[in-house]
């Protein structure tokens, strides 16, 4: 009677030990796991993190080269020269008027053109060529349109049709949504949609007809069968490569790395970290609405809308006018 006892006391003892040893396993495996979790989750964050600050310092390398830009074509003012700029370009002149040079604002393989004359920055040299869609390593359209589902749901709850939004300019202001295809005729008439005095083409009046070299992407009024969202307003530039050591660079037509300066080149030690690609429109060319205009007073609005409640929210300082 005594054995019995102890023996069932004994096993008694081994079947505690067991559910003491799985409970610790699992609770390990459990903190394990935790620890795997919590460091997986810091891994991405820190790889986020990362990746936010070399696209910030790639933005930064765009406009630091815009800036130079700006900053050679001023720089002339000194030795006799005037510069006159515009968007997307710095042109310098000799104190006679004769064109100097040039500096690109915008992405290009070339982003100084001196000597010459003039008419040598409308060469097929400092063109896009014809197939430049085709280039995704060299080209990149930075008016290329976002297409997103339609806002408006329909009586089931779902989206239907889709919405198009351009980066840079919208394509859409040449259309005339209220009488289809506009028509010169049409242009500054009350009723119409299309923004006076905005329009545009497959040519240009300086190039001639079928000399545009991205004249094949253009999709004009005329084009568009009557579907505004067919409208195409492409804006070519090169992609600019960048290597670890800060050598900026374009590609060939064979690909191929060609530094804008210096005689660096990729490899292992210094890799291409990233790529950039921009086109600037200078702020000076624009008009102050607060000083080209007569000088209002500011009064109360007499009818309520959406607009006149942002006026009040944002009342003219003082000697600040024609704010709105």
């Amino acid at each position: 009677m005594k054995l019995s006892f102890l023996s069932r006391f004994t096993k008694s003892r081994r079947g505690l030990a067991l559910v003491i040893v799985v409970t610790s396993i699992a609770l390990i495996s459990v903190l394990v796991v935790a620890i795997f979790s919590v460091t997986r989750t810091e891994f991405k964050a820190t790889q986020s993190y990362v990746a936010a600050k070399s696209a910030k310092q790639l933005g930064d390398i765009a406009v630091s080269v815009v800036q130079a830009q700006i900053q050679n074509g001023q720089a002339t003012d000194t030795t006799g020269k005037f510069h006159a700029t515009q968007p997307g370009m710095v042109r310098v002149y000799e104190a006679n008027g004769n064109f100097s040079a040039a500096y690109k604002l915008y992405s290009s393989a070339q982003m100084a053109v001196t000597g010459g004359s003039e008419a040598s920055l409308y060469s097929t040299a400092h063109m896009a060529p014809s197939n430049w869609s085709t280039l995704p390593t060299r080209f990149v359209d930075l008016n290329e349109p976002v297409v997103r589902p339609a806002q408006v749901k329909s009586a089931t709850g779902q989206s239907s049709g889709y919405a198009i939004y351009y980066p840079v300019i919208d394509p859409r202001a040449a259309y005339n949504s209220n009488g289809g295809a506009q028509t010169a005729g049409d242009l500054g008439v009350p009723g119409t949609s299309q923004v006076e005095g905005f329009s545009y083409s497959e040519s240009t009046s300086l190039l001639g007809a079928g000399s545009e070299s991205y004249g094949q992407q253009v999709v004009t009024v005329a084009a568009a069968s009557g579907d505004a969202n067919k409208l195409r307003l492409p804006m070519p530039v090169e992609w600019l490569y960048i290597l670890q050591d800060g050598t900026l660079g374009a590609l060939n037509a064979a690909n191929k790395f060609i530094a804008s300066g210096g005689s660096s080149t990729p490899s292992a030690s210094n890799p291409i970290v990233g790529r950039v690609a921009f086109w600037t429109d200078d702020e000076s060319c624009k008009i102050n609405i607060n000083t080209a205009s007569e000088p209002t007073f500011l009064s109360t609005p007499f009818f309520y809308h959406e607009r006149d409640a942002k006026w009040a929210h944002f009342p003219a300082t003082t000697a600040e006018f024609q704010r709105y």
